[in-house]
């Protein structure tokens, strides 16, 4: 009977499977080397196509977030965090001035920062006692990407 049972879910399976297909086509690929001894993560394209923002560790093993031009050259480090836990993720390349990542506070609550590409301006959003809108008693820690939402009224770009 079990048998039976195995057989019927396997033909009703077949039965549901859709062909999939895909239209890809690579127009050209490259390598860019970063010169870090560890494997970068967490790549986002800048919004003119010409950078890449990532996370690799620095020469004191401290993850930090990265700038790089897509022909390898101009490697830029853009935070230099080295007071509290440095763990970073979830790197978005927002417009030409916001790179958003993903990184623990001062509290080890997981939390949203900004800095603009040229290492200025780094700053926390939501600077409170709550882990990404939940509460900090509220495990396991929730690891998640950022994203941006232009809002467009009257040929006029908002930021929300």
């Amino acid at each position: 009977m079990k048998v039976s049972h195995i057989l019927i879910c396997l033909v009703s399976l077949s039965l549901l499977a859709i062909p999939a297909s895909a239209d890809l086509t690579i127009v050209n690929s490259s390598v860019i080397s970063t010169g870090d001894i560890r494997p970068p993560w967490s790549p986002a394209w800048s919004p003119d196509g010409n950078s890449i923002a990532y996370v690799a560790y620095d020469a004191s093993s401290n993850q930090q977030i990265f700038t790089i031009n897509i022909d390898g050259s101009g490697k830029k480090q853009v935070t230099y965090d080295t007071t509290y836990i440095t763990k970073k993720w979830g790197v978005t390349w927002l417009d030409e001035n916001n790179i958003s990542f993903l990184s623990y506070d001062t509290g080890g609550l997981e939390k949203i920062y900004l800095v603009h590409p040229d290492g200025t301006g780094e700053r926390k959003l939501l600077d409170d006692m709550t882990r990404q809108g939940r509460a900090p008693w509220d495990k396991p820690p929730l690891v998640g990407g950022t994203s941006w939402n232009p809002v467009k009224k009257n040929n006029t770009l908002y930021r929300v």
